[in-house]
């Protein structure tokens, strides 16, 4: 499939920015350009898929036209191979598969739950962000746009977003479904070519009629499947989706300890880039960093100028838009809460000072790391 130029857009007096994400995985490089962006509605667009040109039209202007719509994604074209493909899915709903090639959302809500996830496989980290971003029950919009299939082969697509899929579990209610229909329809079939063989010397009656329950236990496979394709491309995709989805669960418990730990990383890459600070404070969240200057803030500048690492709780309420970690000044720092849970500063044990306000709403903190003071 050729692949499509990039539509034209103008950008008048906005200004453009390159970001070098080399050694980035896709999903690290897409947090680093939503992070650096200053516009409150983000665009992500994959380059390897045929894209109409009125797309970013459409995709942008009900969030700018309804502040209740949080998030905006097209559709795949209707054709028997998308509509098998996304079978897993609610119909009615986003889909995983066209909104993980290019989608808008507003980039607080992106900020509220922790960023899309970097250490899995691309699609994988993608569902999850899906997930949590239609957990906090936004209202969303389904864009009459309708795109086409990346450049690639169809098998291969399948394969990478299976392999994904079975890493984290993602539409395994489904896919076990789909496994033990096959295996009844396989049961079937055996079952008619051993009578075949059993029976062959009754003549050509016997022969015929048992090729035609073959053909109608495939038939009822491919309905009980609600497969739109052929018998034999339902097979073929069918099998490959198996497979490559079982590759994935065998790789599952690393996957969860990757996904699970990516807080934890981000923030020993920060503690070790200050090998000679005098200690960590977190400073559970009372009002975001950016909305007023008030005490808090001035007590976060004065430890970190007396050579302390200080991470600002903020739960991006108003004004800031933190994923994980946001530096803001020398020794510095920004984190959301609750998407980086505060157990991650006690986990590689650091030596922590925490501030807790009396805020009801940060007592559950206090509740929670008891046990590690």
């Amino acid at each position: 499939m050729k692949r499509a130029p990039l539509p034209e857009v103008e950008l008048g007096a906005v200004s453009s920015t390159f970001i070098l994400a080399d050694g980035l995985s896709p999903q690290a490089a897409k947090n680093r350009g939503i992070t650096a962006a200053q516009h409150s509605i983000i665009v992500t667009l994959e380059e390897d898929f045929c894209i109409p040109s009125n797309l970013f039209a459409e995709l942008v202007a009900p969030l700018e036209g309804n502040a209740s719509i949080k998030f905006c994604a097209p559709a795949f074209q209707q054709t028997p191979f998308y509509t098998w493909l996304e079978l897993p899915y609610a119909p009615n709903n986003i889909s995983p598969l066209a909104s993980w090639h290019v989608c808008a959302f507003r980039k607080i809500e992106w900020a509220r739950i922790g960023g899309i996830p970097e250490d899995v496989s691309d699609f994988a980290g993608w569902s999850i962000f899906l997930a949590k971003f239609f957990r906090q029950e936004i209202g969303y919009f389904k864009s009459n746009v309708h795109i086409d299939m990346p450049a690639v082969s169809a098998l291969q697509y399948i394969f990478s977003i299976a392999k994904a899929e079975g890493e984290l579990g993602i539409s395994a209610t489904w896919i076990w479904k789909q496994v033990k229909a096959t295996l009844v329809g396989l049961l079937l079939i055996f079952i008619t070519l051993i009578s075949l063989l059993t029976l062959n010397n009754l003549g050509i009656f016997p022969f015929l009629l048992g090729i035609g329950l073959i053909f109608v236990w495939l038939m009822w496979w491919r309905v009980r499947m609600g497969s739109p394709l052929s018998i034999w491309q339902s097979s073929y995709y069918t099998f490959a989706r198996f497979i490559a989805y079982g590759i994935g669960v065998s790789r599952r418990s690393q996957a969860l300890v990757l996904l699970n730990q990516q807080a934890e990383r981000h923030l020993t890459e920060i503690v070790k880039a200050q090998p000679n600070h005098k200690g960590i404070v977190l400073y559970f969240p009372t009002h975001d960093w950016g909305n007023m200057f008030q005490r808090p803030h001035q007590i976060a500048r004065q430890f970190a100028k007396a050579g302390y690492l200080f991470f600002y709780g903020t739960r991006n309420e108003v004004a800031d838009q933190v994923a994980e970690f946001q530096k803001v000044e020398e020794n510095l720092y920004l984190v959301s809460m609750p998407a980086v849970p505060p157990e991650t500063f006690f986990t590689s044990k650091p030596h922590l000072i925490y501030r807790c306000n009396m805020a009801r709403a940060n007592a559950r903190y206090v509740s929670r790391l008891s046990k590690y003071l």
